[in-house]
């Protein structure tokens, strides 16, 4: 059993997966509980561990197709704050370089208190993106599962999150919860609520 903690639930009951056409050696592995047979290779889905308490296969990091690939983010976070109901909703999209690293980012954040829009502001992101990517890439996007439930709450919160990616398999993934987030959801917010289009690293657009 690995010591990896799952992107999707935070389980370190995971073990590592092997692919293509199984060997003596590689039976034998599978057979002592080393290892477990991940199938056929699928360019960009071959990740290294499956989690067996949420069942989700995922990397250390995010996948260097995923990253490469990724145009868009939308999330959008529905819950009770102060007995009101509010909507906080965030757009990411990405510019590469010639060797398609992300560069930059342009983000649309609204906030929505009771149905009535409050906030409404767009910036360009001109500090350096190095941390950015290496915070997105730790986070594991991709690898959270397509839906998430649990018991409801004070907090009533809902979430559901948009990835668009270009040359990758799933090209657009939706991913959403209801009253239980991903584990590394809170790594999420955070990196949203320190951006909050800050004057120190966002340039104001109309």
């Amino acid at each position: 059993m690995g010591k990896i903690v799952c992107k999707s639930c935070g389980s370190r009951n995971s073990i590592r997966l092997e692919y293509g056409m199984p060997d003596d050696a590689m039976i034998s592995r599978i057979e002592a509980g080393e290892v477990m047979h991940g199938g056929c290779v699928v360019a960009g889905l071959t990740q290294d561990f499956y989690c067996l308490d949420c069942n989700a296969k995922f990397d250390k990091v995010s996948s260097d197709m995923f990253m490469k690939g990724l145009s868009m983010i939308k999330f959008k976070l529905s819950r009770t704050e102060k007995h009101r109901p509010v909507v906080h909703q965030w757009q990411l999209d990405f510019s590469h370089d010639g060797n398609r690293e992300l560069n930059g980012f342009t983000m649309h954040y609204q906030f929505y208190d009771e149905e009535e829009l409050k906030t409404d502001k767009k910036g360009v992101f001109i500090a350096d993106m190095h941390e950015v990517k290496r915070q997105i890439e730790e986070i594991g996007l991709e690898y959270w599962l397509e839906e998430y439930h649990g018991e409801p709450d004070v907090k009533n919160e809902e979430w559901i999150l948009e990835l668009r990616t270009s040359d990758y398999p799933m090209g657009v993934s939706i991913k959403k919860g209801y009253h239980h987030r991903p584990y590394t959801m809170v790594k999420w917010c955070r990196l949203l609520k320190k951006f909050n289009l800050s004057d120190k690293l966002f340039r104001t657009i109309e």
